[in-house]
């Protein structure tokens, strides 16, 4: 009967640390997880601009802000997702912040890669874009409260 009782016990505990450890995986909210990846593409969006204020003058630029530009509008969809589960203070700057930035990536987008080669003068005009992406970066995604 001891021994009995020993494995029940400690079928219980292995029970209730199992449980535990589930519950503590599962822990965060639909809200925080849709937070954390609002966050997250924020950070993306963050380092692809940096790269296009870095680019060099090379016939690599082209393709480095295309892909630049491409993940900005990969993040930015990742955030329309996310958008929804947030909470509901967090939900409407979050929506319109997306929706103001990904209007004038498309735009910078055609201006700096379609202008740039059309032009002939793809450095100077990438280099106006992305201050320009800079500047809506900062008044939209940028607002974003994290942390």
């Amino acid at each position: 009967m001891t021994g009995r009782l020993v494995s029940l016990r400690t079928l219980a505990l292995a029970t209730a640390a199992g449980c535990t450890l589930a519950l503590g995986a599962c822990g965060e909210s639909e809200a925080e997880k849709a937070k954390a990846q609002v966050c997250k593409s924020k950070t993306e969006i963050n380092k692809q601009i940096e790269t296009l204020k870095n680019l060099p003058v090379s016939t690599s630029a082209l393709e480095t802000a295309n892909d630049s530009f491409q993940a900005i509008l990969e993040e930015l969809g990742k955030i329309k997702e996310a958008a929804p589960k947030l909470e509901s203070s967090l939900k409407n700057p979050v929506e319109q912040a997306q929706a103001s930035f990904k209007s004038e990536v498309g735009k910078l987008t055609v201006e700096a890669i379609k202008g740039g080669v059309s032009s002939g003068n793809l450095q100077e005009t990438l280099k106006k874009s992305v201050e320009k992406l800079l500047r809506s970066y900062k008044t939209s995604i940028e607002t974003i409260p994290c942390g």
